[in-house]
């Protein structure tokens, strides 16, 4: 079993906790420069069709065309990464999620300030997440019920079809699309599907 860190954002935190969030998809970032180094799990020597190969056969073994999953494989652990203030020892941290010491986020930021998510060493993470799948797709191939694996927040009172793929897409855009990688543009993109460890 292999370890790697994972951030998440707040509401996608929130959403792990709640229960609600057993999926995440990111984009594959293949370099513009041929015979690059593999970036993000993207070889920059293989071929369109390879992508297309991954999605109709499931999961990338990490062999065949020299692609290895940001996700690692099923049975591989992911820790989260997430916002803190305090520290550095796990017991005197507080999390930006859920944070119990009564202290508004104003008062946070005057006192030291929030400690970035990318900066969380693995000794203070409190969510480890078993990988049960990985696979490759296109991001617009995501289902309603993928969608709502994702953990996506809906927003106001209507219910109808589709509604969880279409808060998916508001979501997605708000991260990738002024990287190009938004929903319009349907970029390949990793799934993996994963369970809290408790």
């Amino acid at each position: 079993m292999k370890e790697r860190p994972i951030l998440f954002n707040d509401e996608m935190v929130r959403a792990i906790l709640d229960g609600r969030k057993t999926q995440t998809r990111r984009p594959i970032k293949k370099p513009a420069k041929a015979g690059a180094e593999c970036f993000h799990g993207a070889c920059a020597t293989a071929a369109k069709n390879a992508w297309q190969h991954f999605a109709k056969m499931g999961p990338c073994d990490g062999v065949e065309w020299g692609c290895v999953s940001p996700f690692g494989v099923a049975g591989d652990r992911l820790w989260v990464r997430e916002a803190t203030f305090g520290g550095p020892q796990r017991q005197d941290l507080c999390y930006r999620v859920a944070c119990p010491c009564g202290m508004s986020d104003k008062d946070h930021r005057a006192a030291k300030g929030w400690t970035p998510s990318i900066h969380m060493p693995r000794s203070a993470s409190r969510l480890n997440l078993l990988v049960k799948r990985v696979w490759v797709e296109r991001v617009r191939d995501i289902s309603e019920e993928g969608a709502k694996a994702e953990g996506v927040a809906l927003r106001g009172h209507t219910r109808y079809e589709g509604e969880h793929r279409h808060e998916f897409t508001v979501l997605w855009d708000s991260i990738y699309a002024e990287n190009g990688l938004g929903w319009h543009g349907d970029p390949w993109v990793w799934c993996c599907e994963f369970e809290e460890e408790t």
